[in-house]
């Protein structure tokens, strides 16, 4: 067992100022017994230099929000606060399975703190609470089931990119989740990046919405029709209980001539405006239906702001719940006039086309985060995943919980600690994505199977952006296909 104790303000300092919000705090934890000569891949929550060998790197990860386990060892190349050649404790946000190593003198064990929980709501509503320990659902891991249990992908795989006639792929930012529909086919919709244009600055208003298919889950999807042929940003598309799918979106119709063609080099165009002072067509709320994925949705509510809202810059990023009575939830981020400060509001409706007002007279949560996606668990607790607003190496999910939709809870830990911009394969490799954003999870039956995001692949193109797809939790291994990049 080892106890918290005083550990080095400069290590716990660094922490903070390379990873911003992870919380330094003192509490009573159990280590398991370190393993010499074993590694912990991926997972990473932190890196810093310490002094005092793997016992100080105990402590610092016992002293860390969200910290589940520790690797020590010498830094062999730059990474986070440490650079090659310096004692370097890698703290762990997942509980990933140790795997032997080469690396000379490597440590690693994992961290649990005393008393985990008393409530369920210690435990994100995503495990129970069991003698004081949180016993998390499957495709939950860490001390509070924070952490998504994610599965390595085979090597090259992604979900969907658009290839073009002329053999190139079009760029995507993003998709809606997957509804399998009575034959086990899978039927995603994709947003599209037109004609081999970047997706900054070219996609609030270079872009359409694209019905792809798979056999199976993780894809690869291929194209089957064009869904919505205009600006479409951040897409979930829901089963009505009438049998309709009902798309909320970000953005508005646009006329093509504002379309450029990148591959012809054209000068980039001016881009059209949203709301005044904010020029950003997917600064908008619109829905959507259709009766079946082969035709085309035709949108129903365009531009529309819920009443209560008008005082908020922007509304975007739409999720949605609909009950059995048609009444709606609307969730959507908000902004300041200078496209900062992001906030989720919730709308409710007596029917998903409306009308809505604003529940309440603040944001679900005073934490700024974006995307939000919001699904219920096998319990029917209310989980509500979004992007935290990070880049590169740091963690960039967040997660909220709620009983009813309504009254949201969350944690310093919940907001930094739900997923991270790196994917391992299967083979041992990793690829660490620029970005990684615009969480969806596919749910069946209560159980989470998979996630898909827009992900910023720049080992091709500083450019490079595609729908990426990636199982949660052994249950779906069976399920797992590839396409190679």
């Amino acid at each position: 067992m080892v106890h918290s104790s005083p550990v080095s303000l400069g290590a716990l300092s660094l922490v903070t100022s390379i990873f911003g919000n992870i919380e330094a705090h003192e509490q009573a934890c159990d280590t398991e017994p370190p393993m010499v000569g074993y590694d912990r891949l991926g997972g990473d929550l932190a890196s810093v230099t310490v002094e005092g060998g793997s016992d100080a790197c105990a402590e610092l990860c016992c002293s860390t929000s969200g910290c589940v386990a520790y690797v020590f060892a010498e830094a062999s190349s730059a990474f986070g606060g440490c650079k090659r050649g310096d004692a370097c404790c890698y703290l762990k946000g997942q509980d990933h399975a140790p795997s032997k190593s080469d690396h000379p003198n490597i440590t690693t064990a994992a961290v649990h703190s005393a008393d985990a929980c008393s409530t369920e709501l210690d435990c994100q509503l995503s495990g129970r609470c069991v003698d004081g320990a949180c016993l998390c659902d499957s495709g939950w891991s860490g001390v509070h089931c924070t952490t998504l249990a994610m599965m390595p992908n085979e090597p090259g795989h992604y979900a969907y990119r658009h290839l073009a006639d002329d053999g190139s792929f079009w760029n995507s930012w993003g998709s809606s989740q997957p509804i399998k529909d009575a034959q086990g086919k899978y039927h995603l919709l994709a947003t599209r990046v037109l004609n081999g244009c970047s997706v900054v600055p070219d996609y609030t208003y270079n872009e359409d919405l694209v019905h792809v298919t798979s056999d199976t889950l993780l894809g690869p999807y291929e194209f089957q029709n064009v869904a919505v042929n205009t600006t479409v940003i951040n897409p979930t598309v829901i089963a009505a209980p009438n049998g309709s799918l009902v798309l909320f979106y970000s953005g508005e119709p646009l006329p093509a001539h504002f379309h450029k063609n990148c591959t012809k080099h054209e000068a980039a165009l001016q881009e059209p405006p949203g709301p005044p002072g904010y020029k950003n067509i997917g600064c908008v709320l619109s829905i959507a239906t259709s009766d079946s994925w082969d035709k085309p949705f035709e949108a129903r509510l365009t531009n529309f702001t819920p009443h209560g809202a008008e005082k908020y810059f922007c509304h975007t990023n739409p999720s949605a719940w609909i009950f059995p009575n048609g009444s709606t939830l609307l969730y959507f981020r908000t902004t300041d006039g200078g496209g900062r400060n992001e906030q989720i509001l919730l709308a409710t409706a007596p029917h998903y086309l409306g009308p809505y007002t604003v529940y309440g007279d603040k944001p679900v949560f005073p934490v700024n985060g974006e995307d939000p996606y919001v699904f219920r668990n096998s319990r029917g607790h209310f989980i509500m995943l979004l992007h935290n607003g990070r880049w590169g190496v740091l963690p960039q999910g967040g997660k909220a919980f709620s009983y009813d939709g309504l009254t949201w809870h969350y944690t310093d830990e919940s907001m930094h600690g739900v997923y991270q911009a790196v994917i391992e394969y299967t083979d041992g490799s990793q690829v660490q994505f620029h970005r990684r954003e615009e969480p969806k999870i596919y749910v069946e039956d209560g159980q989470m199977l998979a996630m898909f995001n827009a992900v910023n692949d720049q080992r091709e193109l500083k450019g490079t952006t595609y729908v990426m797809s990636q199982a949660i939790n052994a249950s779906i291994k069976q399920h797992m296909s590839s396409a190679v990049v």
